[in-house]
Order: C-alpha cells, then structure tokens, then sequence
C-alpha cells in the first residue's frame, strides 16, 4: 500500500478534509498565529530530519515520503535561516495524495506537548501542513496550517497529545485542493520540537 495512502488511509472522506482545508484558507484558524521572526535555536531539537529539504546545499527530499514527485519543484527561494532551497507544491488535486511529502514522526506513547510551525507562502488556492494522527483504520488531522500569505511568514501553532500504543504521527505538506483553479505553495523550515514539561 502506497505509504501517503496508509497515512490517510482511503477511508478518510476527501470531501471532508477539502472542507477542512477549504475553511482554513478562509483564515478560520483557531490557536494559530503567524510571525516574521526566525525560530533561532530549535533545530537541535527539531524532530523533523531534513527540515529545509536540502543537504550540503543542494535540494533533497531525503527522510520524507513521496510517491509521486512529478508535480514537485525545488526552489532556490527560502525564508531567513531556511537555507538555500524550498519546496513548492500545486493546487492540481483533490486530496493530499500521492504527491503530498509525509514525514513520520517517531514518537513513544503517552503525553507529548509539541510545537509545530513551518514558513510558507502561496499564490492562489493555498496549501496546508497538515499533524495526522493514526491507529489502525483511524486517521485524524489534529493540527494544520493553511498558508495564505503571499510572502514567507512562520506559522506556529502548540498543542498537546496523549498517544496511545499503536498511534503514528505525521506531518503531511499539501498543495492546496483544486484541480481548476491555479495554486501553488512554498514550504520550508517545518519544525515539530517537543516542550519540556511533558
């Protein structure tokens, strides 16, 4: 089964989650805000290998999964501290597979206090990074931001899981929900660091 596939699973109803996304690019985000600044120190601690998709200056997907890199540009633009190279992503599907990059995110059950942001930019329909929570069948988004801005911008979120055994985490980078209407999203620095007081 194809991995992005496995992710979400088929038995998550796309209209479901193009609705989801469709209110986050109306700006109906609750508990997320957006910031010029750099992170700064975080990388460290970031959970996310090959954050800024690049290595020794050049582009790389190295540690996400992708099916189907077709529809995938890397781009000599990024954000401050971002590195050289981004990755740009389009409005041409309905739902996030299977040219969607997933990250899984290796983390042990119980309580974990996690602080997701990336930078992003778009133009046109806008793309969404998405926190999926699996066990088994059941696939949840339980976190997303939908990048609207047109310059790069740090969008930050914290929220607090309870894993339980057989939970799997991932963070999904989406190209926005449409096959008509023209969009296209920039990604890079997405981070995903653990707070202390868990």
């Amino acid at each position: 089964m194809e991995i992005v596939e496995n992710i979400l699973g088929e038995s998550m109803n796309t209209s479901r989650l193009f609705a989801l996304l469709l209110v986050a690019g109306l700006g109906l985000i609750v508990g997320c805000s957006t910031d010029a600044s750099p992170t700064g120190g975080t990388a460290d601690r970031n959970l996310i290998a090959n954050s800024s998709f690049e290595k020794n200056g050049q582009p790389t997907l190295e540690n996400w999964f992708v099916e189907d890199t077709s529809k995938i540009q890397f781009v000599k633009d990024a954000p401050p501290g971002g590195g050289l190279w981004s990755v740009k992503l389009f409005a041409d599907q309905p739902a996030p597979l299977p040219k969607s990059p997933a990250y899984p995110v290796p983390l042990p059950p119980g309580k974990h206090i996690l602080a997701f942001s990336i930078y992003g930019k778009s133009k046109g329909i806008p793309g969404a990074a998405l926190l999926v929570l699996k066990n088994g069948n059941n696939r949840q988004v339980v976190a997303f931001h939908s990048v609207t801005d047109s310059t790069w911008t740090r969008y930050a979120l914290e929220d607090t899981l309870d894993l339980q055994p057989g939970d799997s985490l991932f963070v999904l980078l989406f190209g926005g929900g449409s096959e008509i209407l023209f969009g296209e999203t920039s990604f890079d620095r997405v981070e995903l660091v653990e707070q202390e007081g868990n």
